[in-house]
C-alpha cells in the first residue's frame, strides 16, 4: 500500500503541474510517513478507503511545505481556474476573468487538498 500511495502521490502532483524532483523524495517520504502516523492514531489502522484522501494531505502538506520555503516560484497555476470550493453541498466557483493571482490559487488548492483530513473523523476509533 505504501509504494503504490506514494506513486499515487507523485502522479497527483503531476496533475496539478508539479514536476517531482529527485531531491523532494525525502520530504515527500517524511510527509506521507507523518501522515500516515496522524491517521494511525486516530483511526488506529490505514484503512484503504482514506487512500485518496491520505494522497490529497500528503500533497497538500507537500505543496504547503515548498511555498513556504519559497520553492514554488516557479509553479504556474495559470491552467486551474477555480476561485473557490465549497464541499458542504458542492459547489466550484470558476476563476473566469483570471482576477486570482497564482499565489491566492496556489493557496486555495493548497486548502482543497488539506481540507481532506477531515474525512478520517469516519473512521476514528476512541482509545483509553
Amino acid at each position: 500500500m505504501v509504494v503504490n500511495m506514494y506513486e499515487d502521490i507523485k502522479k497527483r502532483l503531476a496533475s496539478f503541474g508539479y514536476t517531482y524532483l529527485d531531491s523532494d523524495e525525502f520530504t515527500l517520504t517524511f510527509i506521507m510517513k507523518k501522515v500516515q502516523k496522524e491517521v494511525m492514531s486516530e483511526c488506529g489502522k490505514l484503512h484503504d478507503d482514506l487512500t485518496n484522501h491520505i494522497v490529497d494531505w500528503v500533497c497538500g502538506e507537500f505543496l504547503q511545505e515548498k511555498k513556504n520555503a519559497g520553492l514554488l516560484a516557479d509553479f504556474d497555476l495559470a491552467t486551474l481556474q477555480i476561485k473557490s470550493i465549497t464541499e458542504g453541498d458542492t459547489s466550484i466557483t470558476y476563476d473566469e476573468k483570471g482576477s486570482l493571482s497564482n499565489e491566492q490559487r496556489l493557496g486555495i488548492l493548497i486548502d482543497s487538498l488539506m481540507s481532506t483530513k477531515n474525512k478520517i473523523i469516519k473512521y476514528r476509533v476512541l482509545t483509553w
